[in-house]
């Protein structure tokens, strides 16, 4: 076997891409926080080759008492080869149940299909929510078979049934347009977004807010990122921008009766000139890649909130 790529990591409890040539057929995890500490039922090293299934893995579980360890072949919750140019989604997850009119709105369903905090899903055909239908999310809390919440959205009437389906890959360019949920207007403007960004401070973005959103002046208006991450009370999935939107109309989500609209979306447009700060001479890069995802929990390769994670990717030598 001839090594194509190694490295490590600290877990932060959510899904893990690893960017790898193309090439690699056997892929390997060993957790060695799990490894060196007491206790059962935790997966200790996995690993996944091809010819086996997406998403599966082998995997060494710590056992109770003795702390021997035991494999296990599990079908979820393990490995996934990907290419971010094809941009695949997962299957169509139908049980959507409710939405909840939370601050933060809570999704009941009764598949959670491996979600874990910081996936991504696209919601599909809402009922009493098709205002969110085609969006992308990245989800927060998740509870097992049970709910997910939509951790940057903005509070909305509640809706009952739907679908969604899991986005598994990387966005092909950075940094990447994003969808508006929120916007506080002031001196300067705090802007969340749906999906976890990228982007840093001394970007330049400009604004696409349709009249359905009603905030029209921000439409077309260019800014530059001045802060990340402040927080909007619920999130801080934010951007500051360098905007006076003191005299603004309140930016607002269209209900489920209105009318077809595009999504409010934050789209990059370069560097400002006096920036040193984001190192981008055009308005993004294409930074498609190959790789494998890692799922993550006490049973998957990604492990859980600062689990130290160490990988190796081989090939077999032909």
């Amino acid at each position: 076997m001839a090594v194509v790529k190694t490295g490590s990591f600290v877990s932060t409890g959510a899904t893990t891409y690893l960017p790898l040539p193309s090439g690699y057929d056997k892929i390997e995890t060993l957790n060695l926080t799990t490894t060196t500490a007491a206790g059962a039922g935790t997966g200790v090293e996995f690993f996944w080759q091809e010819g086996m299934a997406q998403g599966s893995a082998v995997e060494y579980i710590k056992t109770a008492v003795t702390n021997a360890i035991a494999p296990a072949v599990v079908a979820t919750g393990g490995f996934t080869r990907y290419n971010s140019a094809d941009n695949p989604v997962g299957t169509l997850n139908t049980t959507i149940t409710a939405i909840s009119n939370a601050a933060i709105p809570v999704v009941s369903l009764t598949d959670t299909d491996d979600l874990v905090a910081g996936d991504v899903v696209r919601l599909i055909n809402i009922v009493g929510g098709q205002q969110l239908g085609g969006i992308d999310f990245t989800i927060g809390t998740t509870v097992l078979n049970t709910s997910f919440t939509l951790a940057h959205m903005a509070q909305i009437v509640a809706a009952t049934t739907g679908s969604f389906r899991k986005i598994k890959y990387v966005p092909m360019f950075y940094p990447s347009e994003r969808i508006i949920s929120k916007v506080a207007t002031g001196a300067t403007t705090l802007i969340t977004m749906t999906v976890a960004h990228n982007y840093v401070v001394g970007q330049l973005v400009k604004l696409v807010v349709p009249a359905a959103f009603d905030m029209t002046e921000l439409n077309g208006l260019e800014g530059k990122i001045i802060a990340i991450n402040a927080t909007d009370g619920n999130s801080t999935n934010t951007i500051t921008v360098d905007i006076d939107s003191t005299a603004f109309t309140a930016f607002a989500w269209p209900l489920t009766a209105d009318d077809t609209f595009t999504p409010a979306q934050v789209v990059p447009a370069g560097k400002a000139t006096t920036s040193a700060e984001a190192n981008l001479d055009i308005a993004t890069h294409n930074v498609a890649t190959s790789g494998v995802v890692l799922a993550a929990g006490t049973n998957s390769p990604a492990g859980v909130v600062g689990n130290v994670i160490y990988w190796t990717a081989t090939k077999s030598n032909d």
